[in-house]
């Protein structure tokens, strides 16, 4: 019973919202036709040709950005210019996500130097000097922890001191 009670209170509210939406859109139409019709009377000669520009153009994205025609530089060395969507999709694709290389450029046989340095595990100390030396609260990076929480609990640095040797130890 209660089941039902819940999913028809569901139901009414998503229609509510629904009929809600749809006053709104209806309103902001209204809204653009009384704005489109206002700003035509009131337009001088300059804006006239500016509207002749805005109901000449083919129906499309709104107000979108457009993205103008395209020049190509063929391996001939001629140049073609591109306007249709399709042909300037196929541009961006080739430009933006050339084909993989065939092979590796590193040699198969490539010997690599030895490590510059050896690695020394973080000291407790390093770790202490470190914490205490962020910025309280400066903006959190993708974690979302703020510096804060490491300087005001110091039990975490035990455990970032072993997470950070296993990550940097090879």
């Amino acid at each position: 019973m209660l089941v039902d009670k819940g999913v028809d209170k569901l139901m009414k509210e998503s229609q509510n919202a629904k009929e809600k939406a749809k006053e709104y859109d209806k309103a902001i139409q209204e809204v653009k036709k009384s704005h489109w019709r206002d700003w035509l009377e009131e337009a001088g000669s300059k804006d006239l040709w500016k509207a002749n520009r805005y109901i000449s153009k083919p129906y499309g994205d709104g107000s979108k950005a457009r993205i103008p025609t395209l020049k190509k530089t063929n391996e001939d060395g001629t140049t073609t210019t591109t306007s249709s969507n399709e042909d300037k999709s196929q541009l961006f694709m080739k430009t933006l996500f050339p084909p993989p290389l065939p092979h590796s450029l590193v040699p198969q046989d490539h010997e690599y130097p030895d490590q510059a340095e050896q690695w020394t595990p973080i000291t407790k100390d390093q770790l202490a000097h470190t914490i205490k030396n962020l910025s309280p609260y400066k903006v959190p990076g993708p974690d979302g922890i703020v510096n804060i929480v490491f300087q005001k609990s110091p039990m975490l640095s035990e455990y970032l001191l072993h997470l950070f040797n296993t990550v940097f130890t090879f």
